[in-house]
């Protein structure tokens, strides 16, 4: 697969349907009453850490009034890992302030060992993993926000960061240097700083709608990126630095648990989830770089 074209390898985001539909599109709406009773469940309200009224953002996550699901569930982890070539290494890119973030930033993805158990494959950071295949009811979201950190060496902990709309990303800063968060894709008139070396709150960030932001340092330094995905639905995470993976409260039955980095492609594979079962499903992306063609 060829390298995509973008800001570090980013692609649009209407070529992953899947993630289309996390990002905007109302769950379908199958008939909700139970079989014996006829009776119709209450709807769940929405996690609302955000300066939306809580009412628009269950309009965007639950627009159909689903209820919330009650039954039995089971837990997905995994590895992501990469096959193929190595990511090839940016050569522009202003790191004076901090030399050792190049290490981190520059290359266009981030991978770890190779596994011993998958021959030929690498553990794969920062992929984006979500799971699909249910509807008929809502899976409500838990945690009021999610955390990223800002490390010793000058890049966030991961490169991509997934939240349920209504949930604040918390930004926490252990580098050396000043850091002031803040989306591309939204207003911030204030300047919000977070202190090095962990001195001081970690800087709140709210997302006002669904879809996808950029987080970028207002105080210049251009090294300094997250992709931030605000998705309808709970069940996502983010592959850690060495590959692993972990959703819990999966909804039992068949699902589809998709990969994605946006420099890479994506893939998927199904599960039948069980109650109480802890599901191992590993997923492996291939890159593989584009001959150089000298120029005539």
């Amino acid at each position: 697969m060829k390298v995509l074209g973008g800001d570090r390898g980013r692609v649009a985001l209407a070529a992953f349907a899947w993630l289309l539909a996390l990002l905007g599109a109302a769950p379908a709406c199958r008939d909700r009453r139970d079989p014996e009773s006829g009776a119709v469940p209450p709807a769940a309200g929405p996690v609302n850490a955000l300066a939306v009224p809580s009412e628009t953002i269950l309009a965007a996550v639950n627009p159909q009034g689903l209820g919330a699901y009650q039954g039995p569930v089971g837990v997905i982890e995994g590895t992501i890992a990469v096959r193929g070539d190595l990511p090839p290494v940016a050569t522009e890119g202003d790191y004076r302030a901090c030399p050792q973030a190049k290490e981190l930033d520059a290359p266009l993805f981030r991978e770890g060992a190779p596994l011993a158990h998958r021959p030929g494959a690498r553990a794969l950071a920062d992929a984006v993993v979500a799971v699909t295949g249910y509807d008929g009811f809502y899976v409500p979201e838990r945690a009021e926000s999610k955390r990223i950190v800002f490390e010793k060496g000058c890049a966030f902990s991961s490169r991509a960061v997934t939240l349920t709309f209504g949930q604040r990303l918390e930004i926490a800063n252990a580098s050396h240097i000043v850091l002031a968060p803040a989306f591309d894709q939204a207003p911030n008139p204030a300047l919000m700083v977070a202190a090095p070396a962990g001195r001081g709150d970690p800087v709140h960030l709210y997302p006002p709608r669904p879809g996808y932001f950029t987080l970028r340092d207002r105080m210049g330094s251009d090294f300094v990126k997250l992709d931030v995905y605000v998705l309808l639905q709970p069940l996502h995470t983010v592959s850690a630095a060495d590959g692993s993976y972990r959703i819990e409260g999966v909804p039992a039955g068949v699902r589809t648990i998709h990969a994605r980095l946006a420099a890479i492609g994506e893939t998927e594979t199904t599960v039948d989830v069980r109650p109480g079962i802890v599901h191992t499903v590993d997923l492996t992306l291939a890159y593989h770089r584009e001959p150089h063609t000298p120029r005539r």
